[in-house]
């Protein structure tokens, strides 16, 4: 999972980027900032968390202990205004565009190639991969396999 890409994650890769020197990207500073989160102990790995900002998720954890993460994160104490943005992420699934769910795979759509002959059947081509979204039931089509 990782932080929904809007302009709170923006503001935070452009912080990090200030602060250390280093190019990245919102998507990566997003996955590095949940994967610190859930190694440190602050913030379980559910799908429960889905679509809450990280201020609902972290629950009763104390500010000190979300204060020193950040800080080991950027190097630097973190500002109030930052602490703010960082407390408006949301949470989001990397699996359904809609809801962020966990998207299960239910067929192949495809065509059939007319290059058999009598011992050997047509080969079959897929043409898209079909999942289902486990939470929304939105159904999703992609060329290529997730």
């Amino acid at each position: 999972m990782t932080f929904k890409n809007d302009e709170n994650l923006q503001l935070l890769t452009m912080a990090a980027i200030a602060v250390n020197g280093k190019e990245t990207d919102a998507e990566k500073h997003g996955r590095e900032l949940y994967d610190g989160l859930v190694d440190a102990g602050l913030m379980e790995d559910t799908m429960d968390n889905v679509g809450l900002t990280i201020k609902k998720a972290l629950g009763n954890q104390h500010v000190k202990d979300v204060c020193n993460f950040l800080c080991s994160i950027y190097g630097i104490p973190i500002p109030s205004g930052l602490f703010d943005v960082f407390c408006k992420l949301e949470i989001v699934s990397e699996g359904c565009p809609e809801c962020g769910g966990k998207l299960e795979f239910c067929e192949t759509e495809g065509h059939e190639l007319n290059d058999g002959d009598y011992w050997t059947p047509n080969s079959w081509v897929v043409d898209f991969y079909v999942y289902r979204c486990a939470y929304c039931g939105e159904t999703i089509k992609t060329e290529k396999e997730l």
